[in-house]
């Protein structure tokens, strides 16, 4: 059976020391100047200042690109009386969860064949045009995926997602696109110089 293509971005699955995703996140801000739309499962980096409410002063976050070092990935976004979109619009301020990128694994899906000899190679979360696939403006779903080139090195992938329709190809050929696999980011803000590890 094939894979369903249906690309939701990076989700929480669990953390490097094998404990299951506990649901922990900060709260962040996504100014009204970002003219980018942002969607659940977007890895986002940080804005470079921060936003004041009554709930106290929080960091802004805007999409990630190839370049950037990855603080983290939205998992959802608070309710707000100028909108019921499950994602956030461009242009206008809205508050989001984010999952801390350091040592937490995702689940991604591939743009392409993802072979089982490609478990431990790196690749990047873009497409070659070094943008993320506009996300679903019904879901509210990134459109994130991981490269199937495998070039860069964004992520770390580390297995398969254990689930009953979806399968890696066991060796080359053959048409089992968009696997669904685990990755470890690698290039993270929260690793103290940036670098990949």
């Amino acid at each position: 059976m094939a894979n369903v293509d249906a690309a939701f971005g990076l989700r929480p699955v669990g953390g490097l020391d094998g404990s299951p995703y506990n649901g922990a996140t900060i709260r962040c801000a996504i100014l009204a100047a970002d003219a980018t739309a942002t969607f659940v499962g977007d890895p986002v980096k940080l804005g470079g200042t921060g936003y004041t409410d009554a709930n106290g002063t929080v960091p802004d976050v805007v999409q990630a690109t190839a370049d950037a070092q990855i603080f983290g990935v939205i998992t959802s976004f608070e309710a707000a009386t100028s909108t019921s979109t499950q994602y956030r619009e461009a242009s206008t301020l809205r508050f989001c969860n984010v999952v801390p990128a350091l040592d937490t694994l995702f689940a991604i899906q591939a743009s392409a064949d993802i072979e089982i000899a490609d478990i431990g190679q790196g690749a990047d979360f873009i497409n070659v045009l070094n943008v993320i696939t506009a996300g679903s403006t019904v879901t509210g779903y990134s459109g994130a995926e991981i490269d199937s080139a495998l070039t860069g090195d964004n992520m770390l992938i580390l297995g398969v997602y254990n689930a009953p329709d979806n399968t890696l190809l066991l060796d080359t050929g053959g048409a089992n696109n968009n696997p669904v696999v685990i990755v470890r980011i690698n290039e993270s803000s929260l690793r103290g110089d940036g670098t990949a590890v």
